[in-house]
Formats: structure tokens, sequence, C-alpha cells
């Protein structure tokens, strides 16, 4: 089957992800190497940010569906449900690209558990919108904690600047 341009797009956003999440590279860098050459870079820039962007919450409601942490899952399979996801709720991709280029994506013994998760996805669609949302909330208010606590200090009076530069 030839490589239609939507996937082959969609394989090079799961590389740069892999090349960022997994090998510590920067966004930069690795959008450089590999989306060089493509036609299709300001769509893989736009789905690749946003993936980026939204990753906790993207985790968070994957998370709800599975057994196990979407971490604990290959590369492949976790990129395409990432993926799928992001394209349903971020872009509006209609549901059955979202749902077909991430199963050609996820590789053969995945395919199955893809379909079924992004199916399940489509069909309570607004359970899942509600989880996403709700990940958001928890997100933002544990950020909002950490900069209270973070700024909240006191700052150092003299005599502790003192005895901290003179120790």
């Amino acid at each position: 089957m030839p490589d239609r341009s939507g996937v082959k797009s969609r394989k090079i956003i799961t590389n740069i992800l892999y090349e960022i999440l997994d090998k510590s590279n920067s966004f930069e860098s690795s959008f450089e190497k590999l989306a060089k050459d493509s036609d299709d870079k300001a769509f893989i820039y736009m789905l690749t940010s946003s993936i980026l962007r939204y990753l906790t919450q993207i985790d968070f409601t994957l998370d709800k569906l599975l057994k196990k942490s979407i971490k604990k899952l290959p590369t492949k399979p976790k990129m395409a449900l990432r993926l799928g996801l992001a394209q349903l709720f971020l872009l509006n991709t209609p549901q059955h690209a979202a749902v077909n280029t991430s199963v050609e994506l996820a590789g053969k013994k995945w395919k199955g558990l893809v379909n079924a998760i992004l199916r399940e996805i489509i069909r309570k669609d607004e359970k899942y919108k509600n989880i996403v949302k709700a990940a958001k909330k928890v997100e933002g208010k544990i950020a909002a904690n950490i900069e209270k606590k973070t700024f909240k200090k006191k700052p150092l009076t003299s005599k502790k600047k003192d005895n901290w530069l003179n120790k």
C-alpha cells in the first residue's frame, strides 16, 4: 500500500515526539532534522506542538481507558494513541481520518488496541472531553500551588544573608 501524504506526515510527527520525549532532544533540532524536506511542515509543527502542549491531558485521558499507564506501552502504540486523541479533540479532524491514520501508525500487533480505544473515545465523546477538561483544571491548580509556594517565601534578613555568605 502506498504511503499517503497524511500518514507520512504523521509518521514524521511520531518520530519528532520520540526524539523529544524519549531521547530528550529539543523541539527545534528534532523538527529541523525530521521535517526539513516535508511539504506539510505547518501541519507537522501544529500537531506536534499541540500534542506537547497538552501531553498531560492526553495521557491522563488515555490512562482512563488503559489497564496500565500509557507510559508502559511501546513507542508505536503510545504515539499513535496520543496522535489520534489530539486529532480528535484538539484539531477536530474527521473521526474516520484520525482513527485510520493512528491505526496505520500503531504497528501490526497494536492496531486492534488503538482502534478500540479511539472508537471508545468517539462513542463517548462528551465523557472524554470532560476528562480532558478536568485534567486541564488539575494541572492549572498544581501550577498555581507551585507558584504560590515558590514565590511566597520570605526574603532573607540581613543577618541571614551575612551568615549564609560567611559559611
